[in-house]
C-alpha cells in the first residue's frame, strides 16, 4: 500500500473519525502525524454500543489500554474532542451535540471509556 501523503510505502493505517465522518489514511513512518507516534502499533478504538435515552445519546467506548495512556486527541465531530490520556469509566458530556449523531436525538452527547488490557483478544 502506498501512502497517501508522499507515496512511499505505507506502514501504518490511520483511521480516524472527523465530523461523524470515519476517515481512513495510510502512511509512510515519515508522513504519520506526531499525536498519534506512540500509538502507532495500539489497536484502534472500537465503538461497542449506542444508546437513546430520552433525548440524549449515549455512546461506549472501549480503548486498547495503550492507547488510553498516550496523548492522543480523539475527534468524534465539530467541538466534540476527548483529550488522552483517559481513565477507565469515564464518561464525557456534550452539551446540545446527540443531534450530530443521531437527528433524533436533540440533546447532550454521553460518551463513556472503558479501558482494555486484553483489547487484541476482541
Amino acid at each position: 500500500m502506498r501512502c497517501d501523503s508522499c507515496g512511499g510505502e505505507a506502514r501504518h493505517e490511520l483511521i480516524e473519525v472527523a465530523d461523524g465522518h470515519v476517515v481512513t489514511m495510510h502512511l509512510c513512518g515519515k508522513c504519520l502525524p506526531d499525536r498519534v507516534r506512540g500509538m502507532a502499533g495500539a489497536s484502534p478504538i472500537q465503538f461497542t454500543s449506542a444508546q437513546r435515552k430520552g433525548d440524549d445519546l449515549h455512546l461506549w467506548l472501549s480503548i486498547a489500554a495503550e492507547a488510553a495512556k498516550s496523548n492522543a486527541l480523539l475527534r468524534l465531530a465539530e467541538d466534540v474532542e476527548i483529550n488522552f490520556p483517559i481513565e477507565d469509566g469515564e464518561v464525557f458530556q456534550f452539551e446540545g451535540k446527540a443531534a450530530g449523531f443521531r437527528a433524533d436525538c436533540s440533546g447532550d452527547l454521553f460518551v463513556h471509556v472503558s479501558v482494555q488490557d486484553d483489547f487484541d483478544k476482541w
